[in-house]
């Protein structure tokens, strides 16, 4: 329950008068009346350890104050209840109130036992609020209950009287029925004279009861039966929390309110003829020509040389001292403050008034007026014309705007006459409170620690706070903090020192880090890392429990605003690193989140912040916001190392095995392995890991990768089964089978795993890439094209989703728009191999041989050596005729071959489909077999050379060794087919080239060269 029986109770507006000391002992006064009969209810089945049965409140006001009265009687039902409620506690101001206790029983069975027979209160003084420099000089009497038991009922009732004399004759009152448990019987009843101008306001969950006239007594009576409990969210704004509200109040306006205190403050702020501050108003004036920067210098020197104490106490609880006495103490409260600052800034020429604010209650204007609406004063000042909110109690202002908005909502500045409520408006800043930037140094390799750096910049309030803690921290205690700090913001960082400097003109604390600091490129299952402090995580909160407060606003971080700073140095300059993140630009729920990542080189930068736009969100903005703050979390910003990344000798000491380590560890270990070609190592570690934690999915399934791409696909099946058997959310293991289902020409399958493991990481740019494929082999070209082009989006700048693009197009026949966006690419990247390789192939493929050619002597440009550009400049060559520069280009590749069996193979193939030095070419081929000899594509290279001798039956002999190592190597069984075809078995050949069609459509294009020279008539 809570009842206001004072004015003001807490902070440093009180009200002021003397009373007694003790707590008395009295009859219930003759204003008091009896609740109305309450109703009986049975002890409660097993259910609340305690029921309220009664809560009664009365009050009463006449000139010479207002009088309260509570009775309540609570049922206890369990020892906790017992424990609880075992102590009578009553507590007053002495300094306004007299305090009178009527009763205390304990009622069992039929008994009434008078608990305080023989007995008294025992009287505490106890400054609760000392914590927060309050003197209230509040007391609190108490009475420890004598033999209570569980079953026994305590009824007990006390009254206050409150008088205010610098009030004078005015009365207010307020109180709230917010009661956190059920009351069977609750009454509220309240009486003045008739003759009194006295007004009612309830708020509007409570009804604004009937004001009834009983002689000359005006009265009101609320009465409830099974009285609801109220629980206010806690998230809900403060506004909402004054829930069954009753405010009377005799003020006719809030102008006649502040009447009363004007000449308090006015007189207060008179400076003596010999006071110390005219010598500090000269000072300033003298030190400072702008109105503006002499009033900021004023504040200043009340914020930061005057130590803040509300001393509550007589007539301190609304009567300010003066400003001399303030000077000359050094220390004061919110009044006492406003009043010094007052008489500087007027003795400076500046126009000032106080103003009444509310720290609780943001909307005055919805209330009656009274002074217990008040619990805070500030200065309102004119200063250039432009009005300005001035709070001496702050500290660090540093701006007659502080970064931090003074936020009062309506606020009473006081005048003589024509007083009125006064809203300040308040915007969010404009400068964020808070900066975080990190650096991290990857230059000496991916996996070992690289030096970090970083720095958190705090403005504003948050300086402040920060700033007066460690002034009186110890070294350690201020190190703890900020490594605390750091360790919270960075996963595995290793801080080698902390330090912190203060900047007093700017009030900006720098908290500054060194250490150590290696990325988790295991996370995501293959080399990539999310950039440190680079996600938002943001929620739109929970749903509410049904009920009526169920749809409430809700508190944000008002005015919070924060800005990230990450750069990322990589190794090699960051050849071949690419970068996937999501620029972001949204508001959701009241607040507005941004994101940006850049790249210079090797440097990566991003940079984000979030800014509270507003003190709180609707429902509505909370549940429009759920799924975009949901799907913003899943914004990732990825730093992806190339394939041919190998570790660096810093990488291999971090990698090293000592023996051990844990499961994560030795994942991690063994994906960097792998990923630097050392798969026989990665295996190892992959297996120690499993060893460490058999149930760890992610450690099978990231050896069943390694042992695919060894060629042991059904090692590699096995263990994705298992991974997905431990959990059956393990996106790598979902991967894997799609590989698998890939390699076994099961396109369907592949694409089913894929998209179950995009589930998990719906972004992944090598998942998406591998269904990409999966939909071509099922000749489905536009679902193809949509994963590879949001492969694009995801690696921007990298050439490698383009050129899968590209070949897409080709797989699909759709070579214009293969040929166009080749040449567009070559054109954005014209020094790129690759990309020239791939639109030379392009140009070939639609018949353009000139082009084609240009387009490989480019890329030639770029690497005269390159031996897969020089077989393909030699393939057009042939095509043109000029045989000469096509044997140029061939002995070239043939001198730098040396044992590499597949470029031996290649010059082979291509002089094979031209018919161009076939006895060379026999030889080239040979050399390549004698090096591997089981490579079926080898076989049916040599092949193609036989069938050009016109030794057709030898080329069969070939062809069928090739395809008892590849049954279903279309070109093989193609090219038997011709060889069949020449020895007049046209069934036979009949058959080959048919089945080979159906391997792969395209292959008859392969040997449209060969077979427009070898026309053989059908009967």
């Amino acid at each position: 329950m809570r009842a206001i029986l004072s004015i003001l109770a807490a902070l440093c507006l009180s009200t002021v008068a003397h009373a007694d000391d003790e707590i008395g002992r009295g009859e219930i006064p003759s204003w008091v009346r009896s609740a109305p009969a309450s109703i009986a209810s049975p002890p409660p089945l097993g259910g609340d350890a305690i029921r309220f049965e009664l809560v009664d409140q009365q009050f009463h006001l006449d000139e010479t104050g207002w009088r309260t009265f509570v009775r309540t009687r609570t049922a206890l039902y369990s020892t906790q209840a017992v424990t609880a409620l075992g102590t009578i506690v009553i507590p007053w101001n002495p300094a306004f109130q007299d305090a009178t206790v009527h009763s205390v029983e304990i009622l069992r069975g039929d008994q009434r036992i008078d608990a305080l027979a023989g007995r008294s209160f025992t009287t505490l003084r106890r400054e609760q609020n000392l914590e927060s420099a309050i003197i209230d000089g509040m007391l609190t009497a108490t009475l420890q209950l004598n033999d209570l038991r569980v079953g026994d009922r305590i009824e007990w009732a006390f009254s206050t009287v409150t008088r205010i004399p610098v009030l004078g004759e005015h009365v207010e009152f307020a109180a709230s029925a917010a009661i956190p448990a059920l009351v069977e019987n609750y009454s509220m009843r309240g009486s003045w004279p008739a003759e009194m101008d006295v007004r009612l306001k309830a708020s509007d969950d409570w009804p604004t009861p009937r004001i009834a006239r009983r002689g000359r007594q005006a009265e009101i009576e609320i009465h409830q039966q099974n009285f609801e409990p109220v629980a206010i969210p806690d998230d809900a704004p403060l506004r909402f929390h004054h829930v069954r509200w009753l405010e009377v109040s005799d003020y006719a306006s809030w102008g006649e309110l502040a009447a009363i205190f004007d000449p308090l403050y006015a007189q207060a702020a008179v400076l003596g003829a010999e006071s110390p501050l005219h010598a500090e108003i000269d000072r300033i004036r003298s030190a400072h020509a702008a109105p503006a920067d002499q009033a900021l210098a004023a504040l200043r020197l009340v914020q930061d040389d005057v130590r803040y104490l509300a001393l509550a106490l007589g007539e301190g609880g609304l009567v300010p001292a003066s400003a001399d006495e303030t000077w000359a103490r050094r220390l004061g409260d919110c009044k006492a403050k406003t009043v010094l600052l007052m008489a500087l800034l007027r003795g400076l020429g500046i126009e000032t008034h106080p103003a009444l604010v509310s720290t609780a209650v943001a909307t005055l204007d919805q209330h009656l007026p009274s002074v217990s609406a008040f619990d805070h004063v500030i200065v309102e000042a004119r200063i250039e014309g432009e009005t300005v909110w001035l709070d001496g109690t702050r500290i660090g202002d540093r701006t007659l705007t502080p970064l931090d908005p003074i936020r009062f909502g309506w606020v009473l500045p006081l005048r003589p006459a024509g007083a009125a409520l006064v809203h300040i408006e308040d915007t969010p800043p404009e400068t964020a409170l808070r900066e975080t930037a990190v650096a991290i140094d990857l230059t000496g390799g991916l996996y070992a620690p690289g030096p970090v750096t970083g720095s958190v910049l705090l403005r504003g309030d948050n300086a402040t706070i920060t700033q007066s803690q460690f002034s009186v921290a110890t070294a350690a205690q201020r190190d703890a903090y900020m490594i605390a700090v750091w360790e919270s913001l960075l996963d595995d960082v290793q801080v080698t020192q902390v330090g912190s400097t203060y900047d007093e003109a700017r009030n900006e604390l720098r908290m500054t880090m060194t250490g150590d600091l290696a990325l988790n490129w295991t996370e995501m299952g293959s080399r990539r890392a999310e950039i440190p402090v680079s996600r938002i995580f943001w929620t739109a909160g929970d749903a509410r429990a049904e009920g009526p407060f169920q749809t409430l606003p809700r508190t944000t971080n008002y005015p919070g605003f924060s800005r990230f700073r990450t750069t990322l140095t990589l190794p090699d300059g960051g050849e071949g690193f690419t970068v996937a993140a999501t620029d972001i630009d949204q508001e959701s729920a009241a607040y507005r989140f941004r994101r940006t990542v850049t790249r210079d080189g090797a440097d990566v930068v991003m940079e984000r912040e979030t800014l509270s736009l507003r003190p709180e969100m609707t429902e509505p903005e909370r549940l429009a916001a759920v799924d975009p703050l949901a799907r913003l979390a899943g914004e990732r910003a990825i730093i992806a190392a190339p394939a041919s990344y190998y570790a660096s000798a810093d990488d291999l000491d971090a990698l090293a095995d000592e023996g051990g380590g844990t499961a994560t560890e030795l994942i991690g270990r063994g994906l960097a392995l792998s990923q630097n070609r050392r798969p026989d190592e990665a295996i190892a570690a992959f297996d120690q890991a499993i060893q460490a934690e058999p149930g760890n999915a992610n450690a099978y399934a990231n050896r069943g990768i390694v042992l695919f791409w060894q060629g042991q696909h059904a090692e590699a099946a096995a263990d994705f089964d298992k991974a997905l058997e431990l959990d059956p959310s393990e996106s790598v293991a979902m991967t894997g089978r799609g590989l698998v289902a890939l390699q076994q020409e099961r396109a369907l399958d592949a694409v089913v795993e894929f998209s179950l493991a995009l589930r998990s990481a719906p972004k992944d740019p090598f998942i998406l890439g591998m269904r990409s494929s999966a939909y071509a082999a099922l000749e489905q070209w536009d679902r193809a094209l949509e994963d590879v082009r949001a492969v694009k989006a995801l690696l921007p700048g990298s050439p490698q989703p383009d050129m899968r693009e590209i070949a897409i197009l080709v797989e699909a026949g759709r070579l214009e728009q293969a040929r166009t966006q080749a040449d567009a690419l070559a054109a954005a990247m014209p020094d790129d191999i690759e990309v020239r390789r791939v639109q030379a192939e392009v140009l070939a493929t639609v018949g353009d041989a000139a082009a084609a050619e240009a387009a490989y002597s480019a890329g030639l440009e770029q690497e005269p050596d390159h031996p897969v550009l020089l077989i393909g400049r030699a393939d057009m060559r042939l095509r043109q005729g000029d045989e000469e520069g096509a044997r140029t280009d061939i002995v070239l590749v043939r001198s730098a071959a040396g044992q590499s069996p597949a470029l031996l193979n290649n010059i082979c193939w291509v002089q094979a489909l031209a018919g161009f030095d076939l006895e060379q070419a026999m030889r080239d081929c040979d050399a390549a077999i004698a090096l591997r000899p089981e490579e079926a594509g080898f076989l049916d290279s040599r092949g193609m050379v036989l069938l050009q001798l016109g030794r057709a039956a030898e080329a069969i002999e070939v062809y069928d060794r090739a395809l008892s190592l590849a049954p279903t190597q279309a070109a093989s069984l193609y090219g038997r087919g011709l060889a069949e075809r020449a020895l007049g078995n046209e069934s036979r050949a009949q058959s080959d080239i048919a089945s080979a069609i159906r391997l792969a459509p395209s292959v008859a294009k392969t040997f449209e060269r060969y077979e427009a020279g070898h026309t053989v008539t059908v009967e």
